[in-house]
C-alpha cells in the first residue's frame, strides 16, 4: 500500500516539475519574442533618426556648397 502511495505521489511531483519546466519554457519565450520585437523596432525607431539626420547634414551639405558658388 505505501509503495503505492509512493508511486503516485512521485509521478504527482514528477507532473508538477514538468508543469513548471513548461511553464517557465513559455514565459523565457515569451521574454525573448518581446525583447526582439523591442530590439527590432529600436534598431527602427535609430535608422529612422540616422536617415533624418542625415538628410538634413546632406541638405545644409549641399546648401553651403550653393552659396559658395553665387
Amino acid at each position: 500500500m505505501r509503495q503505492t502511495i509512493s508511486i503516485i505521489s512521485r509521478k504527482s511531483h514528477r507532473w508538477l516539475i514538468n508543469k513548471i519546466i513548461l511553464n517557465v519554457t513559455k514565459m523565457m519565450h515569451s521574454q525573448y519574442q518581446l525583447e526582439r520585437s523591442y530590439n527590432i523596432a529600436e534598431q527602427f525607431k535609430d535608422n529612422m533618426s540616422r536617415i533624418i539626420f542625415e538628410g538634413t547634414h546632406f541638405k545644409r551639405l549641399s546648401q553651403q556648397s550653393a552659396t559658395f558658388e553665387k
